[in-house]
């Protein structure tokens, strides 16, 4: 196969967006796949093992920045597999074997047989008891790309302007939205209402970057012609205003390698 079947799709942007990945939310040394950039190296928002073994500030992790480090990185895999075999080179290699050793990491680190912690912290072991393990893909994958259609033109609604402003006022330390042990859970809807008026941003980013990434993501793996149809109309101008440079959140652009070389795969080649 080779990329010539799918030119008009610009690969550089794509490009660019896995050089931020990987600059921003990936610790080289344990492999883990981290979920938030604060704008400061080394990943100093993560919890420490003391609070993890308190299950501070929940069971799960959620809010902290190390709640999806297993469902990241299966999510960027597949485009690194992808791009190894419709273009290959030696950077490509380090990095889908760098995701797949993080992957064993977690199996190694779990505190119970056939559990799947959803990510390490910085001492690469301690992890939250709450599992990120999924037994069952749907086979309905057309029906939920139905589902999610009106996701993917929301992208039109990004605002640059607005989004730097939100930048500019957000709190990215989840510590201040937290209550003590014991005192409230430290989840939920009350928990992620804290975080979201501490960092509007991530909203924004959710809404207008992320749904319509995960739209088009799904879009792909749909086995339907025509959401493949639509998605190679909006697949362009997806990546034209991707502002890749400029998000807080990994979440909202670890769907874009994959859902390309999804694309270039499902297009053939010579």
């Amino acid at each position: 196969m080779n990329e010539t079947a799918y030119t008009d799709l610009p690969r550089e942007a794509a490009d660019a967006t896995r050089r931020i990945l990987w600059q921003r939310f990936v610790h080289a040394d344990n492999q883990m796949f981290y979920d938030y950039w604060w704008g400061v190296p080394g990943f100093p928002h993560l919890p420490t093992p003391d609070q993890i073994a308190q299950e501070f500030p929940n069971a799960a992790g959620w809010g902290t920045g190390m709640e999806n480090c297993a469902l990241n990185a299966a999510q960027v895999l597949p485009g690194a597999l992808l791009r190894h075999e419709l273009a290959p080179d030696e950077r490509t290699e380090h990095e889908a074997r760098t995701l797949f050793q993080g992957l064993l990491r977690l199996f190694c680190a779990a505190s119970a047989p056939g559990f799947l912690p959803r990510g390490l912290a910085l001492d690469g072991v301690s992890h939250y008891p709450n599992s990120s393990l999924r037994l069952r893909y749907a086979d309905l994958m057309t029906a939920t790309a139905n589902s999610v259609l009106a996701r993917l033109s929301s992208y039109r609604q990004f605002d640059p302007q607005e989004h730097a402003r939100l930048l500019a006022v957000s709190t990215w330390d989840w510590r201040p939205a937290c209550l003590p042990p014991g005192e409230e859970p430290n989840h939920g809807a009350q928990y992620n209402a804290r975080l979201r008026q501490l960092a509007p941003a991530s909203a924004y980013e959710h809404e207008y970057v992320q749904g319509p990434w995960e739209a088009a993501h799904i879009l792909s793996l749909s086995e339907a012609p025509d959401h493949h149809q639509m998605l190679r109309e909006h697949l362009p101008l997806l990546l034209a205003v991707l502002p890749c440079d400029n998000l807080a959140l990994s979440w909202s652009i670890y769907d874009v390698e994959s859902t390309y070389w999804m694309m270039v795969w499902r297009t053939g080649g010579g």
